[in-house]
């Protein structure tokens, strides 16, 4: 019976640098005795090398790949790792993330409330400057030296050195680690069986990201220090630009206009949020609630007031989403693109909304790209252009 069973050695929640996590010394002291019988262990009670796991949930999950570089010095190995709800992205975005969802689920926040919310956030605030926190310091309850060794981990490199098998597993309903964190992995996992089979150089990136970089590279950006980018049409993405570069930040979902969530009570997005923006306000889901089969253009073109009543609405929802997020960043210069703005239409009424929401935008603050017809390929011939040729170049 023994001889069938498969040995887990499972980690949940580790708060711990992976180096100093107390279960880990022991674990790599104990792999040699265990299976090699130096324990006092014979036969059948001996465990194979074969069938040793490595199971880490959340934390623990995001501390797998780490630990698997720390068994890379033990004698014995172990045949493979699992990950559940383990995210790439940074603890502290999605901890703003979390408490923004839960807080969003309250009819009303109150002012006892919002002092919770506020004082958590001045918290993570601190990680902004690490140098500052002594060996002391705790940040929401955890000890800097976690949030100091988080700073250097770089989770996606370190999975992808991993030799053993590893087995990703992901909750759809998980308003912690969503399926936007899974598709992060699914396009790690996509770039290396691409270019395994292919044998070529292959680059993933967001489309939106792509399409900025397309405009920065080939179109009419005038000033490239502070850009937004909104596309509206199937789905709504955003990108920004930044001191001539297109931002990131800490993950790659930084500014995600789509996935605001601006209806808590709404229907579940792809990302795992529920009542996102883009739930409530893109190109497939205006069709959907008007109840045809024809396209955007066909329905401007004789549509009744009920009809314009409900794109209008559509058009502020995401009006006030851009606005804020313009505010926020504090940027003049707005590019927008997608099949919603096929029709100069939505273009114009969009534009207005958005002068009328915030007076010290003006005309230009608000254009089209020019770029918007070759949507389809720009983005992609800019990031080639960028990865395989610029950067390799220097």
């Amino acid at each position: 019976m023994i001889e069938a069973q498969l040995h887990a050695i499972a980690l949940m929640n580790s708060v711990y640098p992976v180096p100093e996590i107390p279960a880990l010394a022991d674990l790599t002291a104990a792999l040699p005795e265990l299976t090699e019988g130096e324990a006092g262990l014979t036969g059948a009670e001996r465990v194979s090398c074969a069938r040793i796991l490595v199971l880490g949930h959340s934390l623990g999950g995001n501390a797998v790949p780490a630990i698997a570089r720390e068994l890379e010095k033990a004698p014995v190995k172990a045949c493979g790792f699992i990950m559940m709800a383990a995210s790439p992205r940074p603890l502290d975005v999605l901890m703003r993330e979390q408490y923004d969802f839960l807080y969003s689920l309250a009819p009303e926040v109150t002012a006892e409330q919002q002092a919770e919310k506020d004082a958590i956030f001045a918290e993570l605030d601190k990680l902004k400057d690490l140098d500052a926190l002594s060996e002391d310091d705790t940040i929401v309850g955890v000890y800097s030296s976690y949030w100091k060794w988080l700073a250097d981990y770089d989770i996606l490199q370190a999975a992808g050195e991993i030799t053993e098998p590893v087995l990703l597993l992901q909750g759809e309903e998980d308003y912690q680690v969503t399926m936007e964190d899974f598709g992060i992995w699914k396009d790690k996992a996509l770039k290396e069986k691409l270019e395994a089979e292919l044998s070529l150089d292959v680059v993933i990136e967001n489309n939106v990201k792509a399409f900025a970089l397309g405009e920065l590279i080939y179109g009419e950006i005038k000033n490239p220090e502070s850009v937004l980018f909104l596309k509206w049409g199937p789905g709504i993405g955003s990108a920004i630009i930044a001191n001539g570069k297109i931002y990131t930040g800490n993950d790659s979902s930084v500014a995600e206009i789509g996935h605001y969530i601006v209806n808590a009570g709404g229907v579940k997005c792809r990302c795992g949020r529920f009542g996102c923006l883009e739930t409530e306000a893109s190109e497939k889901v205006i069709l959907s609630e008007l109840n045809t089969k024809q396209t955007l253009d066909e329905v401007l073109k004789n549509c009744d007031n009920d009809t314009m009543n409900i794109i209008a609405h559509k058009i502020d929802m995401v009006a006030l989403a851009l606005t804020n997020t313009a505010t926020i960043l504090n940027t003049d210069n707005i590019v927008l693109f997608g099949t919603m703005f096929n029709n100069e239409i939505i273009a114009e009424k969009l534009k207005r909304q958005c002068l009328r929401y915030n007076s010290n935008f003006k005309e230009e603050t608000i254009r089209l790209s020019s770029l918007n017809s070759n949507s389809g390929y720009i983005g992609a011939c800019a990031v080639c252009a960028k990865e395989l040729f610029f950067e390799k170049a220097v």
